[in-house]
């Protein structure tokens, strides 16, 4: 990897905070309900996600159960649910009287398959599922084919962690399957210290695999507390668990380097450094690294930066600042501490005292995090004596919130990364935080096959570097090359191919150069592996050029054969070059341990003309938004030079979400994401910007409104309903009775003052009103509320009687108070009650309906049988009643 130092001077930034990763519940942008058509997206089952509750909200939704797919508990979910249309909702993994405790323990019960109508893509409905408050995080269904895969171990997780085996995109893993099977899965001589959150030391897949507190062992660097008491924390507990969570035990995870418990092999061993505490609190993080080059560790994980956005808004002047000073060697003016403790672990990690190796490695190798900033500066992880590391998700492409530039040195996943928490759990994190712990747990098992007298970390480094997948990664991504745990392992074992002698030009697009080479057979007869394509504005830097290390004035970029066989034609390109300048160029092929043949013959192209991004639209709508707004507005972000863009997207300050980019699975496609209800009645104005790395760059202005809310209406006043059986219903439509000025859908609050009377379920604004009793009144209350929390109230009675009958006498034995209905409208009415011997007990005139019932305290009569007589209309209606 090329670095181009920058020369500049700035004050030593304080340690502020760990890299900002999405948690449990990911940061994700809302979802993008639109149909999509492209075919990236039909490797998705349509109309289906599975969702992961955290316990809140689970309570919510099992609580109950009969509710879940009409009226959702959680206000969050229903909005949701209403804009995506869903159908139905139930448990992934469905109860189990058997195993159930099991189940639950491994969180099995949090996990909900919901299926939807309307033709939301499947990662849009992932995404506006992710912002519903309690939901962990979600997942799109992938479809299914009967395949053989390899399962190495029995840790019910290991299908979960894409990171491992990815079977959407074969390349966008860190390969480490063949290193596994054919040679180590971690050794416990191997000590990486984490420098983070305190690990869980009882976590059932950690607790055999940490270093206990102690002497020589795991150690608290905060400033308050016990120095031999870790705390378990979340994010360390993570990153720890990607490393070196127990393998083949039968329980959670797999971790890189952790062994084989089924064959009684250890695994690496874990050193927690805690730096960080779930209620704060400073720490040393230089007494971390020089403590664990002290007591053993060879590598050292940080999964951490400096935090330029403390104050809520990103200080680019700062980061800027910070970044060219850590890019600078360690002395005079540039020293720093932080980077002397980076400085002393390389030089003293696996070392005694005296100087001698006593470790598997000479020397140790620091590990940092890039940044999530998705900016091209990261301190202190761009010092030269640190490896940094950025983030790809499972598609392959650069995470957005990944760091990047010239000095990131490796990549790896960083994505929705399944690993351990404390309390025996497990749970999705995503940023480089992540990705860290992923060249950690390769580098740890480099170490475990191949450390012992004599191997050093400088070789370790270039491992890990020359053995990466820089074929797949464009080198516009600026993270590096992929980290490849069987190239690391195999890197300068073996023999080269022979020469590449037919290679072609096939086209120039801008600095992009194509070729077609014809494939080059190994010792053994085998194709090469790839080849690597090296271009130069002077032809004398490419004689006598060295393929591994070409020199600064060469650039070179990676191609990988992966089914042409000897004689046949591997297409690929170079790019990254300069516009409009001549250039030389030359080929060498390589096998998979990177052993590189001669370079080939020389040609020379001609490079063009950098051109702008292109933005553009389809929408035709007017940037005025009603708070009930919730839809997309799709973008297509182009570049006819085909390089990679960088796309931003900044908003009004003001702005709490009204617009929110979201990318598509299918490069080039966005949309804006709209939802009214963010941010207040206001003028705001959002920038969409993309640019290349070569200082072109395109941009869309929006100026939008959020319109003020009008409250809803009531119409006209609401009939009251009479129904005759048990069982028949009445559907009123909300609409003929209260409307919303903004012409918005509202949601319906509902009431019933007596649940044994009548049941009223609700589908958009019509209500559904059914009669479970035999007789019996009910009042139902209901309040219209829109977007904007504004609502009026509104309310009705609904009467359950037989067809025909002219009187009611409720409840009937009675307690207390009888209730006595009469006509559908009010009229003076008559009522006399007698008892069992004709005397008359009670008399009295009321104006009353079966609507509004007469009502008569029997508190004070005897027990027994009573005669009642109603007369209204000119007509007398008589019954029987039982007093209790």
């Amino acid at each position: 990897m090329r670095r181009f130092p920058l020369l500049a001077a700035m004050s030593v930034l304080l340690l502020c905070a760990c890299a900002k990763e999405s948690g449990p519940v990911p940061a994700a942008g809302p979802a993008a309900p639109a149909a999509a058509s492209d075919q990236s997206l039909s490797v998705f089952l349509p109309g289906q996600v599975n969702v992961y509750f955290d316990d809140e909200l689970l309570s919510l939704v099992e609580a109950e159960p009969g509710r879940q797919a009409a009226a959702p508990a959680s206000a969050g979910l229903q909005t949701a649910f209403e804009e995506l249309g869903v159908v139905s909702m139930e448990r992934l993994f469905p109860y189990d009287e058997e195993f159930e405790e099991r189940h639950r323990e491994f969180g099995l019960h949090r996990w909900y398959k919901v299926r939807f109508e309307g033709g939301t893509p499947a990662p849009a409905a992932v995404e506006r599922f992710k912002l519903v408050p309690g939901v962990s995080t979600a997942r799109p269904v992938y479809k299914a084919k009967i395949a053989a895969t390899e399962t190495f171990f029995n840790d019910p997780m290991e299908n979960r962690q894409w990171h491992y085996h990815n079977g959407s995109v074969s390349w966008a893993d860190v390969n480490v399957l063949p290193v596994w099977k054919n040679y180590t899965r971690g050794n416990s001589n191997v000590i990486v210290s984490v420098v983070d959150g305190g690990i869980d030391l009882q976590h059932e897949d950690l607790a055999d695999a940490v270093v206990p507190p102690g002497d020589n062992g795991s150690r608290s660097f905060m400033e308050s507390g016990s120095a031999y008491r870790i705390t378990g924390h979340s994010h360390g507990t993570h990153v720890g668990g990607t490393i070196g969570a127990i393998n083949n035990n039968g329980k959670g995870v797999v971790g890189l380097a952790g062994g084989d418990a089924q064959k009684g092999e250890k695994g690496v061993r874990l050193m927690s450094c805690q730096v960080f505490a779930e209620g704060g609190g400073g720490a040393s993080f230089e007494n971390a690294l020089i403590w664990g080059a002290d007591h053993g560790a060879v590598i050292s994980n940080n999964s951490w930066g400096y935090d330029f956005a403390a104050t809520g808004t990103y200080n680019k002047e700062a980061a800027e600042a910070s970044h060219k000073f850590f890019l600078q060697p360690n002395s005079g003016a540039y020293r720093d501490p932080l980077k002397d403790a980076v400085d002393y672990f390389s030089k003293y990690g696996g070392m005694s005292k005296s100087g001698q190796q006593t470790g598997p490695m000479a020397g140790g190798l620091v590990i940092f995090a890039a940044g999530n900033e998705g900016r091209p500066y990261g301190a202190p992880a761009c010092y030269p004596g640190c490896l940094a590391v950025g983030a790809i998700t499972s598609y392959g492409g650069r995470s957005n919130f990944s760091n990047y530039g010239e000095w990131v040195d490796i990549c790896a996943p960083g994505v929705d990364i399944v690993s351990t928490i404390p309390g025996n759990a497990y749970a999705e994190f995503s940023g480089t935080s992540m990705a860290c712990p992923h060249v950690s747990g390769v580098a740890a098992l480099v170490v475990s096959y191949c450390g012992g007298s004599g191997f050093t970390a400088q070789q370790l480094r270039d491992k890990l570097v020359g053995g990466a997948n820089s074929a797949d990664v464009p080198s516009s991504f600026r993270i590096g090359p992929l980290v490849d745990a069987l190239g690391a392992i195999t890197y300068g074992t073996g023999e080269p191919p022979a020469p590449v002698e037919e290679y072609s030009v096939t086209g120039v697009l801008s600095n992009n150069v194509s070729l077609s080479i014809r494939v080059p057979s190994d010792r053994d007869g085998q194709p090469a592996y790839g080849f690597r394509v090296f271009a130069s504005e002077n032809l004398s830097d490419l004689q006598g050029c060295d393929p591994r290390s070409p020199g600064a004035s060469v650039i070179y970029g990676d191609i990988v054969n992966r089914e042409t066989p000897v004689g046949g034609d591997v297409e690929g390109e170079i790019g990254d070059l300069g516009f409009n300048k001549t250039y030389y160029i030359a080929v060498s092929a390589f096998d998979y341990g990177r052993n590189f043949s001669e370079l080939s013959s020389v040609k020379t192209v001609e490079t063009g003309s950098n051109h702008k991004p292109v933005i553009t639209t389809s929408y035709d709508g007017d940037f005025r938004f009603h708070v009930h707004d919730s839809f997309t507005i799709p973008f297509a972000i182009s570049d006819e030079d085909h390089h990679v863009l960088n796309v931003t997207f900044e908003r009004d300050a003001a702005d709490n979400g009204v617009l929110t980019l979201l990318e598509s699975t299918k490069s080039g496609e966005y949309v804006l994401q709209v939802l009214g209800f963010a941010s207040p009645a206001g003028k705001y104005r959002a920038v969409l910007q993309a640019a290349d790395n070569y200082g072109a760059s395109a941009e869309y202005v929006i100026d939008y409104v959020v319109l003020p809310n009008q409250k809803p209406v009531v119409l006209k006043e609401m009939d009251n309903i009479l129904i005759n059986n048990p069982g028949d219903a009445v559907k009123i439509n909300m609409e003929d009775y209260i409307s919303d000025p903004d012409g918005e859908v509202l949601s319906y609050n509902i009431n019933i003052s007596d649940r044994s009377v009548v049941q009223v379920t609700q589908s958009g604004s019509q209500l559904n009103i059914i009669a479970i009793a035999d007789a019996g009144l009910a009042t139902v209350s209901l309040s219209a509320v829109d977007a904007g929390g504004e609502k009026v109230q509104a309310s009705f009675k609904v009467l359950v009687r037989s067809a025909g009958q002219q009187m009611q006498a409720y409840p009937n034995p009675v307690v207390d108070i009888l209730y006595v209905g009469s006509g559908e409208e009010k009229e003076s009415t008559d009522i006399a009650v007698y008892n069992v011997n004709g005397v008359k007990v009670f008399e009295r005139n009321f104006l009353c309906s079966a609507f509004d019932p007469a009502q008569i305290d029997m508190t004070k009569a005897g027990a027994g049988t009573y005669t009642i007589e109603v007369s209204y209309g000119g007509n007398v209606y008589k019954g029987i009643i039982i007093k209790k």
